[in-house]
Protein backbone atom coordinates (compact mmCIF):
# COMPACT_ATOMS: atom_id res chain seq x y z
CA UNK A 1 0.00 0.00 0.00
CA UNK A 2 1.47 3.28 -0.66
CA UNK A 3 1.62 5.41 2.37
CA UNK A 4 1.14 9.28 2.20
CA UNK A 5 4.46 10.56 0.96
CA UNK A 6 5.75 14.29 2.68
CA UNK A 7 6.87 15.75 -0.68
CA UNK A 8 2.86 14.95 -2.32
CA UNK A 9 2.39 17.98 0.35
CA UNK A 10 5.66 20.44 0.25
CA UNK A 11 5.60 20.94 -3.42
CA UNK A 12 6.98 24.45 -3.36
CA UNK A 13 10.41 25.77 -4.32
CA UNK A 14 10.86 26.52 -0.96
CA UNK A 15 10.17 22.84 0.52
CA UNK A 16 12.45 22.13 -2.08
CA UNK A 17 15.42 24.40 -0.63
CA UNK A 18 14.71 23.48 2.87
CA UNK A 19 15.50 19.50 1.51
CA UNK A 20 18.40 20.54 -0.24
CA UNK A 21 19.83 22.38 2.55
CA UNK A 22 18.91 19.76 5.20
CA UNK A 23 20.71 17.00 3.16
CA UNK A 24 23.47 19.12 2.51
CA UNK A 25 23.93 19.66 6.58
CA UNK A 26 23.97 15.47 6.78
CA UNK A 27 27.65 16.22 5.13
CA UNK A 28 28.95 17.69 8.35
CA UNK A 29 31.86 14.33 9.29
CA UNK A 30 30.22 15.05 13.12
CA UNK A 31 26.73 13.44 11.70
CA UNK A 32 28.59 10.22 10.84
CA UNK A 33 28.15 8.79 14.05
CA UNK A 34 23.95 9.53 14.07
CA UNK A 35 23.36 8.04 10.42
CA UNK A 36 26.36 6.93 8.46
CA UNK A 37 24.06 5.95 5.24
CA UNK A 38 22.71 8.98 5.19
CA UNK A 39 25.73 11.23 5.79
CA UNK A 40 27.23 9.05 3.00
CA UNK A 41 24.50 9.64 1.01
CA UNK A 42 24.47 13.73 1.82
CA UNK A 43 28.37 13.50 1.04
CA UNK A 44 27.95 12.11 -2.48
CA UNK A 45 25.44 14.83 -3.18
CA UNK A 46 28.18 17.37 -2.19
CA UNK A 47 30.86 15.49 -4.53
CA UNK A 48 27.98 15.23 -7.90
CA UNK A 49 27.57 18.85 -6.81
CA UNK A 50 31.34 20.12 -6.89
CA UNK A 51 31.50 17.96 -9.61
CA UNK A 52 34.43 16.08 -7.48
CA UNK A 53 33.70 12.03 -7.05
CA UNK A 54 36.92 11.59 -4.78
CA UNK A 55 36.40 14.74 -2.27
CA UNK A 56 36.55 14.63 1.03
CA UNK A 57 33.57 16.55 2.74
CA UNK A 58 34.35 17.93 6.06
CA UNK A 59 32.21 20.86 7.06
CA UNK A 60 29.05 22.21 5.18
CA UNK A 61 28.04 25.81 6.15
CA UNK A 62 24.52 26.75 4.72
CA UNK A 63 23.55 29.67 4.10
CA UNK A 64 20.01 30.11 3.09
CA UNK A 65 18.59 32.88 1.43
CA UNK A 66 22.16 34.72 1.29
CA UNK A 67 21.39 37.92 -0.86
CA UNK A 68 17.87 36.28 -1.89
CA UNK A 69 19.56 33.33 -3.54
CA UNK A 70 18.22 30.53 -2.90
CA UNK A 71 20.32 27.64 -1.24
CA UNK A 72 23.99 28.17 -0.60
CA UNK A 73 27.22 26.42 1.45
CA UNK A 74 30.70 27.02 2.03
CA UNK A 75 32.04 23.62 1.98
CA UNK A 76 35.50 22.96 3.79
CA UNK A 77 36.56 26.54 3.70
CA UNK A 78 37.00 25.72 0.22
CA UNK A 79 34.26 25.78 -2.11
CA UNK A 80 31.32 28.28 -2.71
CA UNK A 81 28.21 26.09 -3.74
CA UNK A 82 25.32 28.80 -4.83
CA UNK A 83 22.73 26.79 -6.21
CA UNK A 84 19.50 27.97 -7.89
CA UNK A 85 16.37 25.82 -7.11
CA UNK A 86 13.54 25.77 -9.79
CA UNK A 87 10.31 23.57 -9.58
CA UNK A 88 8.07 24.36 -12.11
CA UNK A 89 9.47 27.73 -13.10
CA UNK A 90 12.72 28.74 -15.19
CA UNK A 91 14.79 31.23 -14.54
CA UNK A 92 14.99 34.77 -14.62
CA UNK A 93 17.77 37.70 -15.69
CA UNK A 94 17.98 38.45 -11.82
CA UNK A 95 18.73 34.22 -10.96
CA UNK A 96 21.36 34.96 -13.37
CA UNK A 97 23.44 37.47 -11.92
CA UNK A 98 23.60 35.76 -8.50
CA UNK A 99 27.02 34.29 -9.97
CA UNK A 100 28.63 37.34 -11.26
CA UNK A 101 27.68 38.77 -7.65
CA UNK A 102 29.24 35.90 -4.92
CA UNK A 103 31.99 35.54 -7.56
CA UNK A 104 32.62 39.62 -6.37
CA UNK A 105 32.17 39.16 -2.40
CA UNK A 106 34.62 36.07 -2.57
CA UNK A 107 36.84 37.63 -5.12
CA UNK A 108 39.92 38.28 -2.57
CA UNK A 109 38.93 34.73 -0.39
CA UNK A 110 40.56 31.42 -0.69
CA UNK A 111 36.85 30.58 -1.92
CA UNK A 112 36.00 29.17 -5.44
CA UNK A 113 32.24 29.78 -6.15
CA UNK A 114 30.64 27.10 -7.71
CA UNK A 115 26.99 27.84 -8.98
CA UNK A 116 24.75 24.84 -9.68
CA UNK A 117 21.10 24.63 -11.25
CA UNK A 118 18.83 22.32 -9.52
CA UNK A 119 16.58 21.04 -11.61
CA UNK A 120 14.30 18.09 -11.09
CA UNK A 121 11.77 18.84 -13.99
CA UNK A 122 12.20 19.54 -17.77
CA UNK A 123 13.48 22.78 -19.17
CA UNK A 124 13.45 23.63 -22.76
CA UNK A 125 15.81 25.84 -23.08
CA UNK A 126 18.71 26.04 -20.45
CA UNK A 127 21.43 28.15 -22.29
CA UNK A 128 21.21 30.96 -20.48
CA UNK A 129 21.73 29.37 -17.15
CA UNK A 130 25.41 27.28 -18.94
CA UNK A 131 26.16 31.13 -20.38
CA UNK A 132 26.27 32.70 -17.07
CA UNK A 133 27.96 29.80 -15.56
CA UNK A 134 26.04 27.53 -13.96
CA UNK A 135 25.93 23.87 -14.40
CA UNK A 136 23.21 21.95 -14.48
CA UNK A 137 22.11 19.23 -11.63
CA UNK A 138 19.30 17.06 -13.42
CA UNK A 139 16.79 14.45 -11.97
CA UNK A 140 18.97 11.76 -13.48
CA UNK A 141 21.36 12.62 -11.49
CA UNK A 142 19.56 12.94 -8.33
CA UNK A 143 17.94 10.10 -8.82
CA UNK A 144 21.18 7.82 -8.64
CA UNK A 145 22.17 9.60 -5.47
CA UNK A 146 19.23 8.32 -3.85
CA UNK A 147 19.12 4.84 -5.23
CA UNK A 148 22.28 4.36 -3.81
CA UNK A 149 21.42 5.37 -0.81
CA UNK A 150 18.19 2.80 -1.15
CA UNK A 151 20.26 0.24 -2.38
CA UNK A 152 22.09 -0.38 1.15
CA UNK A 153 19.28 0.63 3.68
CA UNK A 154 17.53 -1.85 5.85
CA UNK A 155 13.41 -1.17 6.46
CA UNK A 156 14.98 -0.60 10.57
CA UNK A 157 17.81 2.03 9.00
CA UNK A 158 16.19 4.31 7.10
CA UNK A 159 15.48 7.81 6.67
CA UNK A 160 11.60 8.37 5.47
CA UNK A 161 12.99 11.95 4.32
CA UNK A 162 14.99 11.07 1.96
CA UNK A 163 13.01 8.47 0.78
CA UNK A 164 9.86 10.04 0.22
CA UNK A 165 11.82 12.46 -1.66
CA UNK A 166 13.56 9.51 -3.74
CA UNK A 167 9.77 7.93 -4.14
CA UNK A 168 8.86 11.35 -5.50
CA UNK A 169 11.30 12.06 -8.26
CA UNK A 170 10.64 8.34 -9.39
CA UNK A 171 7.05 9.07 -9.92
CA UNK A 172 8.00 12.40 -11.31
CA UNK A 173 10.67 10.37 -13.63
CA UNK A 174 7.49 7.62 -14.64
CA UNK A 175 5.59 10.59 -15.13
CA UNK A 176 7.54 12.17 -17.96
CA UNK A 177 8.31 8.80 -19.63
CA UNK A 178 4.15 7.89 -20.02
CA UNK A 179 3.93 9.41 -23.38
CA UNK A 180 5.59 6.12 -24.11
CA UNK A 181 3.15 4.16 -22.20
CA UNK A 182 -0.25 5.79 -22.32
CA UNK A 183 -2.81 6.33 -25.47
CA UNK A 184 -2.83 9.22 -26.66
CA UNK A 185 -6.08 10.32 -24.90
CA UNK A 186 -4.67 9.91 -21.67
CA UNK A 187 -1.78 12.21 -21.83
CA UNK A 188 -1.15 14.42 -19.13
CA UNK A 189 1.19 17.87 -18.60
CA UNK A 190 4.03 15.59 -17.80
CA UNK A 191 3.68 13.28 -20.75
CA UNK A 192 3.80 16.41 -22.69
CA UNK A 193 7.22 17.45 -21.30
CA UNK A 194 8.50 14.15 -21.82
CA UNK A 195 6.95 13.77 -25.61
CA UNK A 196 8.07 17.64 -26.34
CA UNK A 197 11.97 17.07 -24.82
CA UNK A 198 12.26 14.03 -26.49
CA UNK A 199 11.04 15.52 -30.08
CA UNK A 200 13.65 18.55 -29.43
CA UNK A 201 16.36 16.32 -29.64
CA UNK A 202 15.12 15.53 -33.38
CA UNK A 203 13.78 18.53 -34.73
CA UNK A 204 15.37 21.52 -33.05
CA UNK A 205 13.25 24.66 -31.54
CA UNK A 206 11.59 25.17 -28.03
CA UNK A 207 8.71 24.38 -25.63
CA UNK A 208 6.61 26.18 -22.69
CA UNK A 209 3.58 26.98 -21.68
CA UNK A 210 1.26 29.29 -23.64
CA UNK A 211 -1.05 31.02 -21.53
CA UNK A 212 -4.91 31.77 -22.84
CA UNK A 213 -8.05 32.60 -21.48
CA UNK A 214 -9.04 29.04 -21.99
CA UNK A 215 -6.25 27.69 -18.91
CA UNK A 216 -3.40 27.55 -21.55
CA UNK A 217 -1.40 24.93 -22.68
CA UNK A 218 1.96 23.19 -23.41
CA UNK A 219 3.65 24.79 -26.88
CA UNK A 220 6.03 23.50 -29.03
CA UNK A 221 7.58 25.39 -32.01
CA UNK A 222 9.91 25.08 -34.64
CA UNK A 223 11.44 25.39 -38.03
CA UNK A 224 11.05 29.30 -38.13
CA UNK A 225 11.40 30.56 -41.82
CA UNK A 226 11.82 34.31 -42.55
CA UNK A 227 10.67 35.74 -45.55
CA UNK A 228 9.79 39.32 -47.06
CA UNK A 229 6.50 40.67 -48.25
CA UNK A 230 7.04 44.49 -49.28
CA UNK A 231 9.98 45.08 -48.22
CA UNK A 232 9.20 43.81 -44.50
CA UNK A 233 10.37 40.30 -43.31
CA UNK A 234 8.03 38.14 -41.59
CA UNK A 235 8.27 34.41 -40.77
CA UNK A 236 6.13 31.13 -41.12
CA UNK A 237 6.77 28.49 -39.02
CA UNK A 238 4.82 25.39 -36.97
CA UNK A 239 4.06 24.83 -33.25
CA UNK A 240 2.04 22.05 -31.92
CA UNK A 241 -0.42 23.21 -29.04
CA UNK A 242 -0.76 19.30 -27.46
CA UNK A 243 -2.99 17.72 -29.72
CA UNK A 244 -3.71 20.75 -32.29
CA UNK A 245 -0.37 21.11 -34.97
CA UNK A 246 -0.53 24.44 -36.59
CA UNK A 247 1.08 26.23 -39.21
CA UNK A 248 1.79 29.73 -37.96
CA UNK A 249 2.78 33.55 -39.27
CA UNK A 250 4.73 35.83 -36.85
CA UNK A 251 4.48 39.40 -38.51
CA UNK A 252 7.31 40.69 -36.80
CA UNK A 253 5.62 44.25 -35.55
CA UNK A 254 4.13 44.77 -38.80
CA UNK A 255 0.68 44.42 -37.48
CA UNK A 256 -1.02 46.13 -40.14
CA UNK A 257 0.11 43.65 -42.36
CA UNK A 258 -1.31 40.81 -40.65
CA UNK A 259 -4.59 39.97 -42.81
CA UNK A 260 -2.66 40.30 -45.88
CA UNK A 261 -0.11 38.16 -44.66
CA UNK A 262 -2.16 35.19 -43.67
CA UNK A 263 -3.57 35.59 -47.07
CA UNK A 264 -0.05 35.65 -48.52
CA UNK A 265 0.84 32.10 -47.34
CA UNK A 266 -2.62 30.72 -46.82
CA UNK A 267 -3.11 30.22 -50.67
CA UNK A 268 0.31 28.02 -51.53
CA UNK A 269 0.15 26.30 -48.34
CA UNK A 270 -3.36 24.95 -49.59
CA UNK A 271 -2.33 24.61 -52.75
CA UNK A 272 1.02 22.30 -51.62
CA UNK A 273 -0.89 20.48 -49.27
CA UNK A 274 -3.47 19.32 -51.65
CA UNK A 275 -0.49 18.48 -54.06
CA UNK A 276 1.02 15.97 -51.31
CA UNK A 277 -2.11 14.66 -49.98
CA UNK A 278 -2.07 16.57 -46.43
CA UNK A 279 -5.60 17.56 -45.23
CA UNK A 280 -5.49 20.86 -44.04
CA UNK A 281 -8.17 23.49 -42.42
CA UNK A 282 -8.11 27.00 -41.92
CA UNK A 283 -7.66 27.84 -38.54
CA UNK A 284 -6.46 30.72 -36.47
CA UNK A 285 -7.16 34.81 -36.10
CA UNK A 286 -5.43 37.51 -37.12
CA UNK A 287 -2.37 38.89 -34.81
CA UNK A 288 1.21 38.78 -34.10
CA UNK A 289 1.56 35.50 -34.34
CA UNK A 290 -1.37 34.07 -36.08
CA UNK A 291 -2.42 30.48 -36.92
CA UNK A 292 -3.25 30.49 -40.31
CA UNK A 293 -4.31 26.56 -40.70
CA UNK A 294 -4.15 23.31 -38.79
CA UNK A 295 -3.86 20.00 -39.73
CA UNK A 296 -7.11 17.88 -40.07
CA UNK A 297 -6.19 14.60 -38.79
CA UNK A 298 -3.61 13.57 -36.20
CA UNK A 299 0.04 14.00 -36.56
CA UNK A 300 0.92 11.61 -33.78
CA UNK A 301 1.29 8.19 -35.48
CA UNK A 302 0.04 5.19 -33.30
CA UNK A 303 1.32 2.06 -32.81
CA UNK A 304 -0.73 -1.30 -33.46
CA UNK A 305 -1.17 -1.40 -29.55
CA UNK A 306 -2.32 2.16 -29.83
CA UNK A 307 1.04 4.16 -28.23
CA UNK A 308 2.85 6.06 -29.56
CA UNK A 309 5.18 5.22 -32.70
CA UNK A 310 7.79 7.28 -32.16
CA UNK A 311 10.18 7.19 -35.27
CA UNK A 312 6.87 7.37 -37.67
CA UNK A 313 6.03 10.41 -35.45
CA UNK A 314 9.17 12.19 -35.83
CA UNK A 315 9.17 11.32 -40.00
CA UNK A 316 5.48 12.96 -40.33
CA UNK A 317 6.93 16.04 -38.12
CA UNK A 318 9.65 16.14 -40.23
CA UNK A 319 7.31 15.90 -43.40
CA UNK A 320 5.41 18.95 -42.45
CA UNK A 321 9.22 20.86 -42.81
CA UNK A 322 9.50 19.40 -45.83
CA UNK A 323 6.09 20.79 -46.95
CA UNK A 324 6.22 24.72 -45.26
CA UNK A 325 9.93 24.78 -46.94
CA UNK A 326 8.46 23.68 -50.73
CA UNK A 327 5.46 26.84 -49.42
CA UNK A 328 8.27 29.22 -48.71
CA UNK A 329 9.99 28.64 -51.65
CA UNK A 330 7.08 30.02 -53.50
CA UNK A 331 6.95 33.36 -51.49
Amino acid sequence: MNKPNLFDFATSELSQDAFIAWLLTWANKEYAEIDKNLHDCAVDFVRKLLNKDDYIVETVKIKMQWKHTDISAEVNGEYFLLIEDKTGTSESASNLKYVEMAEKHYENTKFKVVPVYFKMEEQSNLSRVIKAGYSIFTREKMLVILKNYHSVITATNKNDILLDYYLRLKRIDASIASFNTLPFEKWHWYSWMGFYSTIQKELGGTWDYVANPSGGFLGFWWHWIVKTLDDKDFAVYLQLEQHKFIFKVEVNGHRDQSSKLRDYYRKPLFEVAKEQSIGIEKYGKVGAYMGVAKLSDEYRIATTEGLIDLPATIANLKKMEQLIDTVAAKL
